[in-house]
Parts: C-alpha cells; structure tokens; sequence
C-alpha cells in the first residue's frame, strides 16, 4: 500500500489569486497575500468572472438536475411538456410567479408583505429581493469554484476558495433576516438554497454559528411560506403580531385569458411539488414533520402522491415492453427511464419518512404495521417497475452523454441510501422484528451505494476552466478558456447525500468485517472507495471535514484488527488532493489545519477589500435574473 508523504502546503496553494471563473494567477507575480485570505486583493480581480463561474456550476448541476425533476412532475398532468424530458428552470419559474403577482395578471398582490393593499410595486424591494436570491446562488456554488482553478483540480484545494465561501455565507446569512419577512416565491427559493448550503469551515463555534438562522430553520420557514403563497385565503388573518388585512381575488379570478390560467396554474403547481421534494428530504433525513403535506395521518389520500402513483402505474403499461425484452439504451431512453424512477424514489422516501414517524412517535403495532407495508410495497415497486430498466441502461451508459449517466447516477444513490436511512430507523427503535423482510434490500443497498459511489467516482463530467496570462509589466489579464473534467461525486449538487451514504454504509461494512462474512481484503477496498469519495468533496465544508474525520476514527478502531493479518495500521488525511493516495501522512497538515481558523487580527484592511470584492460579484449577479 503506497504510504507516500505529502509535503508541506506550499505558499502559491494559499496565496493563489482571486480565482475569476477559475483563472489562476502566475506564480511569479509579485503580490502581497494573506495566508487565511488567500487572495490577492487588487483593482484587477473581474467580479463578473467569479460570478459567470458560479452561476455556471449552479445552473450546470444543480438547477438542470432539479428542472428534470420538477419537468416530470405528475402535478403537470395537462399543462404543456413540450419536448420530452420536459426541464424547468426553477429559478426562472419564481421570477415568473412573482411577476404575474406583481402585475396582477397571474395573482393577486399579497397584502401580508404590505401594509397597504395596493399593487404598486416598490423597485428597491424587488431589486432587495432579487439580490437576496443571487447571494443565496453564489453561496450556494462558492464550495465548488475552485472545480474551475485548474491549478486546484491537479493539486489540493486552495485555502482561497475557503475563505471566499465562508465569505459568501456570512454575506448571505445576514440577509436571511430580511428574507424571512417577504413572501415571494424568489425568497422561498433563497431560503431553500441557504438551508442546502453547510456551514463553512473557520467559523467560531461558540458565536458565529449560534448567532443568526440555521440553515433547518430556513428551510422550514420557507416551506412554510410557499403553504402560504399557495393557500391565498380571503379571510382576514390575525396573529398578537399583526392583524393583515383580507386579500384580493386568487389568480383564476383576475385571468380572461384561458390559456394564460392554465400557464399559470402549471407554474403554480411546478412550485408546489418542488417544495414536496424539499419536504420529503427534510422529513426523511431531519427526523421532522412534514410541513406541505400529510404525515401518518392521511398521506395514503394526499392528492400528489395519488398522482404519483397513478403516473407510475401509466409508466409501468407504456414500458412493459421494454422490460420483456431489449431497448435501445439512449440518451433520450436513459433519462425517460431515470426521470420515472426518480419520481418514484420520493415517492419511496415519503413512505419511509411516514414509517418514520410512526417510530417516532409510539404509534401502535396496527399501526406501524400498516405502514410498513406500505414501505415495502413502494420498494416491490420500485424493483418491479424500474429496477430492470436502470440496470439494462447501466450496462450502456458508457455510450452516453455524461447528463444521462450523472442522473442516473444520482437517482440510484438516493434511492439506496433511502433505504439504508429506513434499516437505521428500523435498529434505532429496536425493531429487530421488522428487518427479516428486507434481508435482500439491505443486501441490495448496501452493494448499490458502493457501486454507485464507484461509479461516481470514475465517471466525469465537464467543467470549463481558464487559465490566467498575466503580463508583469501592464498588469493586464487575458484568460483562455478550456474544457476539463470533474467527477461526478466532485460536483454532485447533493454531497450531503454523499456524506449520510458513506456513514450509513461504513457501518454496515465493519458489521459485516466483524461477523467474517466480509474478508480483509474486501474490508481494506471498500474503506478505502469510502474514503476517496469523501476526499472528492468539497473542503470548505464542515460536516465533510467531520465526516472524514469520523471515518478516520473508525477505520483506525477496525484495522486494528487488520495489523494482526500484515497489513499496516494506516489513517488518511482529513484534507487530501484529489490526485493524491488514500493513506497520506499527516505530520505536514496539523499546522495547515490549524490556519483555517485563525483569523489574522492585522490583516483587517484586506478582508474588507474582500468584502467589497464580495459585494461586486454579488451585484454582477442581478442581470441574471431579467428573464
């Protein structure tokens, strides 16, 4: 096993400069850095550059990923899909929401958010909420930025690229106090991303992170607030906070145009689902309750689950053949089939979210039992329906676009790690009783997540980065751009989905190690896919730093006993490059690990020319929002 060393951080990693949609700076070049910030502050950084670069990644992975979703939405059952698979912009889809309501011609005006009941539209708030929504984008994208530094995809991540997006989220939490105060779909939006964004590394615990909104407050506040806006009720409401006036006629009420209702309605609805999404996630992995629609009590007759269920019986006719016999795996087969599948998979994790709380709260056996079969015929669902159609594409997707692959990808993830959350539950509650039923489940999970992780790892996708011509004598910058590739688990939109996977499976692994039913061979290659998708993440985050260093702490407990069969008691880094091996020396790093929090009290006038820069790109952002 190669035990190479690594050598020290070497300055040029940490005094890289200002990345500008991933142009790196000549090395040669004669600057004044600050080791924690990283960057070099000079009039010559290009703000729209950094911003082009998010707004790449944001678009690129998470909006097109999230668009093929809510596209396929059974609540769009007669609202035009256009050309199939149908992708909707959820960003522009808010923007446009908004605008009918401003206008009056899609909705009413909102008197909650005005003391007043007209409908003129004042343009500093729009302008205030547009900004909002940008820096909860940036924020949202800055941990993958430096996927566009190509000096950072051959070497380790730069500190720069930590101090950038713990910059962006101290920006960005600071107006999520604003945010909470607005009801529009475009806040909803800037709620959902903040609460998907981790805290950065570098924060102080003991002030920092407690003193503002958590990210799970945000997110339930913003499904909340898109229950409001979609149940525009007519009576007066009151609360000891205020009494708001009672509201305008609803949208269907102010369209003449037929069309343009039912445009509206489809936009609405598209809305709706994708906080179902964002709901589902949160009941299923926060252990909370479900804020948009129904929990124990009455989830078998919720409206979009029937829908849900209906779509999936009509797929199931339509594909019948396919499943008889062979298919051309495509582009278009592959993402028809992948899309189905992952409508079905929330529909799966809204049954185990249910079981759930039935746990949870001490229902009785009728009761869990009732449930529980429910699960278990949403997961017989899925391996009847489409189980034989994803593993058929599985055997192409080699001969496909990396779009199809990186859904298919993502689909099969969540699905397992579904299932792996709904085992943990299950021995959780010491309910041993319920788990012989799903012996060939867990089986099938816990071989999925490594493969799919495996398979994460060795498939790319492109990314475009730069590299930046400096000329020392006019100080001017020419970039180039060129094409280079990540891996899929590098710029998954969901790592935290990656982390959970990972944890649930490396128990499963030492559980297996520790019975002899899995040999060492096997325990030392399966850690070691663990470790690597862990070190494909992004560095800048918190909870990817704890992972890593929780799967240190088992591997060393487990391969104790390995020294005892001539392998060598090894750990890895909590911080590695992408190109490095997995089993890395961590002498050099303690000092470098130490420096992401210290925070240089003389470099003041530095970090606020790095807010100003902050500010800039945040400000380049808004004419994205003009659809």
């Amino acid at each position: 096993m190669n035990t190479r060393k690594r050598g020290p951080v070497r300055d040029e990693c940490s005094a890289i400069a200002t990345p500008t949609a991933g142009f790196s700076a000549n090395p040669n070049q004669a600057v004044t850095t600050n080791r924690e910030v990283g960057i070099v502050l000079s009039p010559f950084s290009n703000a729209m550059s950094i911003h082009q670069g998010l707004w790449q990644i944001y678009q690129r992975h998470f909006e097109a990923l999230f668009g093929i979703w809510l596209g396929f939405s059974p609540c769009l059952d007669g609202y035009d899909l256009g050309t199939y698979p149908n992708t909707i912009c959820i960003s522009q889809l808010c923007v446009a929401l908004d605008k009918w309501i401003s206008e009056g011609q899609g909705a009413h005006h909102y008197a909650a958010n005005r003391s007043s009941g007209s409908r003129d539209t004042d343009p500093k708030e729009e302008q205030q909420i547009n900004l909002s929504l940008v820096k909860a984008i940036h924020c949202f994208s800055a941990r993958w930025l430096y996927l566009l530094d190509s000096t950072a995809i051959q070497r380790t991540q730069p500190l720069c690229y930590d101090t950038l997006a713990r910059q962006f989220w101290r920006t960005t939490r600071r107006d999520m106090l604003k945010v909470i105060n607005q009801t529009s779909y475009r806040s909803v939006l800037t709620l959902l991303l903040f609460g998907m964004t981790p805290l950065p590394v570098g924060l102080d615990e003991q002030e920092e992170e407690v003193d503002g909104l958590s990210g799970q407050l945000c997110m339930q506040i913003a499904l909340g607030k898109l229950h409001e806006l979609r149940a525009r009720q007519k009576t007066c409401q009151f609360s000891g906070f205020k009494v708001l006036p009672s509201v305008g006629p609803g949208p269907l009420n102010t369209i003449a145009d037929g069309n343009t209702a039912m445009e509206f309605i489809g936009a609405e609805s598209a809305a709706y689902y994708a906080g179902m999404i964002f709901d589902t996630s949160a009941s299923l992995t926060l252990n909370s309750r479900s804020l948009l629609s129904s929990g124990l009590l009455g989830f078998d007759t919720e409206p979009v689950f029937r829908l849900v269920k209906t779509q999936s019986r009509i797929f199931h006719e339509n594909t019948e053949e396919w499943r008889q016999s062979d298919f051309e795996v495509s582009n278009e087969n592959t993402s028809r089939i992948t899309v189905a599948a992952g409508t079905w998979k929330f529909f799966v994790w809204k049954m185990i979210a249910v079981f759930k709380e039935a746990l949870r709260d001490g229902y009785d056996d009728e009761v869990v039992g009732r449930v529980y079969t429910a699960v278990l015929d949403a997961i017989n669902q899925f391996r009847i329906t489409y189980r034989p159609l994803m593993a058929v594409c599985e055997r192409g997707l080699q001969f496909l676009d990396w779009r199809p692959k990186f859904e298919w990808y993502n689909i099969m993830l969540h699905y397992h790690m579904g299932i792996l959350i709904l085992l943990d539950a299950i021995e959780a509650a010491g309910r041993t009783d319920l788990l012989p039923k799903l012996e060939k489940t867990r089986m099938e999970s816990e071989q999925g997540v490594i493969n799919t992780l495996k398979f994460g790892l060795e498939a790319r996708c492109p990314v475009q980065v730069g590299h930046r011509m400096s000329n020392a004598v006019t100080q001017t910058i020419v970039p180039s751009i060129a094409k280079g590739t990540a891996s899929f688990i590098a710029i998954d939109p969901y790592p935290h989905h990656i982390v959970a996977s990972t944890q649930l499976v490396s128990k499963a692994i030492i559980r297996e190690y520790r019975t002899g039913r899995v040999g060492t061979d096997a325990f030392v290659n399966l850690q070691e896919t663990l470790v690597t998708a862990l070190q494909h993440l992004p560095d800048c985050s918190k909870s990817v730093q704890i992972a890593r260093e929780q799967l240190r702490r088992t591997m060393f407990e487990a391969t104790q006993r390995l020294s005892d069969n001539g392998y060598p008691q090894t750990s890895f880094n909590i911080r590695t490059s992408l190109c490095d091996d997995f089993f890395t020396d961590t002498s050099h790093d303690q000092e470098h690990i130490t420096e992401r929090g210290t925070l240089l009290p003389d470099r003041a006038t530095d970090l606020k020319r790095l807010q100003e820069l902050i500010t800039e790109i945040n400000t380049a952002g808004l004419n994205e929002l003009s659809y």
